[in-house]
């Protein structure tokens, strides 16, 4: 799976850089090096963009017939008595992925969230920069798998999702002269998109605000960590997908189990009632 992933040119400190204009919990070792990875990351997305139509393409009738027979798939995988270890989905889903020739670490709007951030460590308390990090890591991460949002590079998803969760909080006016610098840093020709596609991430706050208790906040957060996986976080192994793949066979699935005991005595049931007919 080596071909799937990209390599990547990181930014290195200059020796000679003051070390007094650190960016506090940032990656990135000034506001510099912020700047100049956000302009790389302008340019590297250009490169990841789907082509015109890609949305269409999405819901052609030729990939709702695939989606359709997934699902028969499915159905018959629930007469079984295993079911699939998350490894082996990790497996399969990066076997399909090389087989398409896609690409994974690509920029995506997520990318922007830590060079985003960084121009409010100096306004916002830990604890408000924590909650709008949070918000917007949330918004963004339910973004990558909306198709409603393919038509917008990410920079315009990332920035806009941003303007609106510091509406939602409600957070302090001087934020505003930094949403202003975050917007000089976009391509003209990306304004009107950002002001559309803002308007559509409003409408996918269903959610009041979460309530600051981790333990509440988790509940929310159940979506998978990528659009290329059905794993949810939890699912997702950091050990790899080196182990045994005839494994799956290993789990009973217990509810499986219990639908064909039902069946099958149904059907006997059944062979009575025509016998004693």
């Amino acid at each position: 799976m080596d071909s799937l992933l990209c390599d990547e040119v990181w930014l290195t400190e200059n020796p000679n850089s003051d070390s007094r204009h650190n960016v506090n919990g940032c990656f990135y070792t000034t506001k510099e090096d912020c700047r100049e990875a956000f302009e790389i990351c302008l340019q590297k997305e250009l490169s990841y963009m789907p082509e015109s139509g890609y949305r269409d393409h999405l819901q052609s009738s030729g990939l709702s017939l695939a989606r359709f027979r997934v699902m028969l798939w499915l159905a018959k995988m629930e007469d079984l008595d295993h079911s699939f270890q998350s490894n082996l989905i990790q497996w399969m889903e990066l076997t399909l992925l090389k087989t398409l020739g896609w690409r994974l670490g690509s920029v995506t709007a997520y990318s922007y969230i830590e060079l985003l951030m960084s121009n409010f460590i100096d306004t916002l308390s830990s604890f408000l920069l924590g909650e709008l990090t949070t918000r917007v890591s949330e918004l963004l991460l339910g973004a990558l798998s909306d198709s409603e949002l393919v038509e917008f590079r990410p920079c315009t998803i990332a920035i806009s999702a941003v303007r609106c969760v510091i509406k939602e909080l409600e957070l302090p006016s001087t934020t505003n002269s930094h949403l202003a610098h975050i917007n000089s840093l976009i391509p003209g020709d990306q304004k009107d998109d950002i002001i559309k596609c803002h308007k559509i991430l409003e409408g996918k706050l269903a959610y009041p605000l979460l309530l600051h208790n981790s333990m509440d906040r988790r509940r929310y957060c159940v979506c998978p960590p990528s659009p290329v996986t059905v794993l949810k976080r939890e699912q997702v192994e950091v050990c790899g997908c080196q182990g045994d793949h005839l494994s799956l066979f290993k789990m009973p699935n217990l509810k499986s189990s219990n639908m064909k005991r039902k069946r099958e005595v149904d059907h006997d049931q059944c062979d009575e009632i025509g016998t004693e007919l």
